[in-house]
C-alpha cells in the first residue's frame, strides 16, 4: 500500500546528496546498476516509509516484498508513536526532571533541577553538591545525548557552577551513577546502557526490542549517535545477538579498549532489567510505545536512566530474528499486519 503524504514528505525533506551515496553503496554490494537500485529504494519509501538509511542499513535491498513488510521503518515508527502515545503524557518522559521526579523510585540517584521553583535556589544546590565530586548535567528537553556533560564541581565556586548551568541551559544536575563491574567489563568510558523497547497492552508489558549501548574513549555518553557503539539483544533472552557496530558502519567482534567479546554473550541481571521496566511502564498507561535506557549500578542494581517516547528504529532492529520490528510490535499488540 502506497503512502503518497509519507513520500511526498521525504522528496522534499531528502538530503539528495547523501541518499545518492547510499545508492551508489548499495551498487557496488550488490553489483546492481545504481539506477536500479535507485528505483527500488523509491519503491520502498513509496510503499514502507522507509529512507535511505533504513534501506541500506537494514539491507533492504536483499528482502522480498514480505519481508519488508515486517520491518519497523522511520515511517512505521513515527506512526505507531503517534497512535499509541497520548500526546498530553509525551512531557513525562521527554522532560528529563518530570522523568525523574515520576520514575523517583527508579533512578537511584540524587538529583536537582535549577527549574524547580521550590527547591532550585542557590542555597538548595549547595546542599546538592555536598560530598560530590563530579556531576553529570544535562539539558530537560534534549535527545541523542545532546549537551550532556560531566563535571568536576571542584573546579567550580556553588555559585559559578550555578551561573554556568544556567548560561548553558543545562538545568539538570545529576550524582554520577558508577556502573557494575559487569557493565564496565564491556566498555569503562561512560555509563553503558540497554535500550528496552516495550510496549504496553491492557496490563501487559512485552519487550519487542533491545540494543546494548556502549560508550567510547573521549564520549561521556554511550550514545549511538556520539560515537557509541551498539549491539542488538534478544528481548526473549537478554542475549546478544549481533557484533558491534558504530554509526560510520564498522562493526567490533569485541570492544575497543577491553576486548569484550559481543555476539553469544547473555547481559547481566536481565530478568531484573525487564522486571524494572515492566513496573516502570505500568505507571505511564497513556504511553504504550516508550524505549527505556536501563543501567546497572555498582551495587549490581538496574536503574532507569531515561526514557524516550520515540524509540529509535535503528539500534534494536534485527529482521533476521524478528527482534524489534514492526511484525514483533504487531504481534505484541495483538494485530496482523
Amino acid at each position: 500500500m502506497i503512502n503518497p503524504k509519507f513520500a511526498l514528505r521525504k522528496i522534499r525533506s531528502v538530503n539528495y546528496k547523501a541518499m545518492f551515496a547510499s545508492v551508489r553503496r548499495v551498487s557496488k554490494e550488490t553489483g546492481k546498476p545504481s539506477v536500479a537500485v535507485l528505483a527500488d529504494l523509491l519503491g520502498c519509501i513509496a510503499h514502507h516509509e522507509c529512507g535511505y538509511v533504513d534501506y541500506e542499513d537494514l539491507e533492504m535491498y536483499r528482502m522480498t516484498e514480505a519481508e519488508r513488510r515486517k520491518v519497523l521503518t522511520i515511517g512505521r515508527n513515527l506512526r505507531l508513536c503517534r497512535r499509541l502515545n497520548a500526546d498530553d503524557s509525551l512531557y513525562k518522559i521527554e522532560d528529563k526532571a518530570a522523568f525523574n521526579r515520576l520514575f523517583a523510585d527508579f533512578i537511584r540517584r540524587d538529583w536537582f533541577c535549577l527549574d524547580d521553583p521550590d527547591h532550585g535556589s542557590l542555597e538548595d544546590f549547595r546542599r546538592f553538591l555536598e560530598g560530590k565530586e563530579r556531576v553529570i548535567v544535562k539539558p530537560t528537553d534534549q535527545t541523542c545525548g545532546i549537551g550532556i556533560d560531566i563535571l568536576r564541581t571542584g573546579d567550580y565556586t556553588p555559585g559559578s557552577l550555578y551561573e554556568k548551568l544556567r548560561r548553558d541551559k543545562t538545568p539538570l544536575v545529576e550524582e554520577v551513577v558508577v556502573q557494575s563491574e559487569k557493565m564496565n567489563a564491556f566498555a569503562p568510558y561512560a555509563v553503558n546502557t540497554i535500550r528496552i523497547i516495550s510496549i504496553l497492552t491492557g496490563d501487559r508489558v512485552t519487550p519487542v526490542g533491545a540494543g546494548l549501548r556502549l560508550g567510547t574513549e573521549g564520549n561521556v555518553v554511550d550514545n549511538y549517535h556520539h560515537g557509541g557503539i551498539t549491539a542488538c539483544v534478544d528481548p526473549r533472552t537478554g542475549v546478544i545477538v549481533t557484533d558491534g557496530y558504530d554509526k560510520t558502519g564498522a562493526t567490533y567482534v569485541r570492544t575497543p579498549g577491553t576486548g569484550a567479546l559481543l555476539k553469544g554473550e547473555k547481559l547481566p541481571l536481565w530478568e531484573e532489567m525487564v522486571a524494572l521496566v515492566t513496573r516502570a511502564h505500568r505507571l505511564i498507561p497513556e504511553l504504550r510505545y516508550v524505549g527505556w535506557d536501563v543501567a546497572l549500578d555498582h551495587d549490581d542494581q538496574p536503574l532507569l536512566i531515561e526514557a524516550n517516547d520515540l524509540p529509535g528504529n535503528d539500534v534494536s532492529q534485527l529482521p533476521d530474528l524478528e527482534i524489534g520490528t514492526y511484525a514483533a510490535i504487531k504481534a505484541a499488540l495483538g494485530e496482523e499486519l
